[in-house]
Formats: structure tokens, sequence, C-alpha cells
């Protein structure tokens, strides 16, 4: 029995679907995956060190809503809160690294804390001023690669160190930031928690 292609032409049309239909979904992931390897089209981009996806579509609610306009984006940094250090900590960790920035006259956009590198060293109990310290690498701007350490203490209170990762210099040193000092450390009179 024989088929005669030419006079069957529902035969390829079924070829030509089922053909669609396994070639797809390959094609969406490939366009998936690229996506993630920078930015795309629809302004996305899939970081590396957070695993986090940025998404800042035009005309739409950006990235930041709900914080500072002016302020950077902060990647990853919900998982200090998994090691111990509270939301006032953690406040007061994002504006150490804007005093960074205003330090070095650069605009930081985006900070984002490599999830992997984190490393928790517990306070000494004999210390008369005993400290949490949180290590981890942080890139900011999605250039610039620096190893850093924090040190958190009184539930309010941190110090942030800033460390070249070639030579392990310090190249950036907080002091003590501290949430309830009536000190304003911004030098704008503005207390972090009302930026």
């Amino acid at each position: 029995m024989a088929i005669n292609f030419k006079e069957n032409g529902r035969l390829y049309l079924i070829i030509a679907v089922v053909s669609i239909a396994l070639v797809a979904p390959f094609i969406y992931l490939a366009i998936k995956q690229s996506g993630r390897n920078g930015a795309t089209g629809n302004e996305e981009y899939y970081d590396p060190g957070s695993g986090e996806t940025v998404s800042n579509p035009s005309g739409r609610t950006p990235e930041n809503f709900g914080g500072n306009a002016e302020g950077p984006v902060y990647l990853g940094f919900g998982e200090l809160l998994d090691v111990g250090m509270s939301k006032y900590q953690l406040e007061a960790v994002k504006y150490a690294f804007e005093q960074y920035g205003r330090t070095t006259n650069q605009k930081v956009q985006e900070v984002s804390l490599t999830v992997s590198s984190l490393t928790i060293e517990g306070h000494n109990k004999d210390d008369p001023t005993p400290k949490d310290k949180v290590f981890f690498d942080v890139t900011i701007n999605r250039k610039q690669n620096l190893k850093a350490r924090v040190d958190y203490f009184d539930i309010t209170s941190v110090q942030l160190y800033l460390s070249d990762p070639k030579t392990n210099a310090v190249i950036f040193d907080s002091k003590v930031i501290d949430q309830n000092s009536d000190d304003d450390y911004g030098g704008d009179g503005t207390p972090p928690e009302l930026r």
C-alpha cells in the first residue's frame, strides 16, 4: 500500500505541526538562558552572585521601589538576615555602601552580594565588646569586585570594611554606624531610617 503524498495535504500539515511542537521548547529554553547571561530586550539581568534577576522595564515600577528612588539596588542582602543580622543592622550596612560611593566619588547603583561566599565568625565571649562578623564577596555596579567584612553588634550597630581582593588591603572603613544614634552620620541631617 503506497501513500500518495501529493494528494494527502493533511499529512504534510500534521508533520509540520509535530515538528514545530518538538522544536519550540528548545528555542524557548535557548532564549530564556540567553536572558540569564546579561541584559535582554526586556531589560532583565540575571545576577550570578546573588542568584536574583533584576528587571527594570521602561514604563514600569523600578526594582528599588519602596526605598530610596535614587539609592542602589541590593541583591542577595536578604541573606544577611538569615545569618543573624537585624533589619536595623541590614539598613546600616546598606547605608555604609552608600557612604563608600560618596567617599570614592562614584554613584553606586547596584550592590551584589555573592551568596556562596558568605562565612560567619561568632563573637568571643571573653571580649568586653563582643561582635559577630560576616565575610562575603561583593560586586559594585557589575564591575568592581571587593571583599567585605561586617562586624555587627548591639542589634543596631555595624562596621563595614571593604578590601581589595588581590592585596587584602582595607580600602574603606565605615566606622561604627548605629541606627539608634542621634548622630546625623550622613552629613545631610537625614537619619538612615528615613532615607
